[in-house]
């Protein structure tokens, strides 16, 4: 983390400890520098990055509920997630509602590759609420 950036590169994770159970909210800016594996990972669920250059919220991603998007941009994210419905927002548009959940959150996990896609990316403004 420098000048309020957190900046990952390579095969890399940063876990921040929480404690936080649904409904909550979840806001950050993300710019992908490079590779496809950049991803946030909270309770079951992860805001993912995969080919050809998409965000979607896996495991539930089934060719909906996804966005391109271009890499060295950056890109502004929510996530409320509730008992019922989790969504995600890109640039304040709704981009994909799946299933809610009521497990407890302990960690936020942000990540920008891993041992598939290395890549780079950087993640900022990131809030957290109930």
């Amino acid at each position: 983390m420098e000048n309020g950036v957190l900046t990952g590169s390579g095969e890399s994770y940063i876990d921040f400890p929480v404690s936080i159970n649904p409904p909550f909210k979840l806001w950050f800016t993300i710019k992908v520098l490079e590779g496809i594996r950049a991803r946030v990972f909270f309770g079951p669920l992860s805001l993912a990055n995969g080919p050809p250059t998409s965000f979607f919220l896996w495991p539930w991603h089934e060719g909906e509920g996804l966005i391109k998007y271009e890499r060295n941009t950056p890109y502004k994210v929510a996530i409320f997630v509730s008992h019922k419905t989790v969504e995600l927002y890109v640039e304040d548009k709704l981009i994909a509602t799946v299933p809610g959940f009521k497990d407890h959150v302990d960690k936020l996990e942000f990540s920008a590759g891993d041992g598939w896609s290395k890549g780079s990316a950087e993640f900022r403004d990131i809030v957290l609420s109930k």
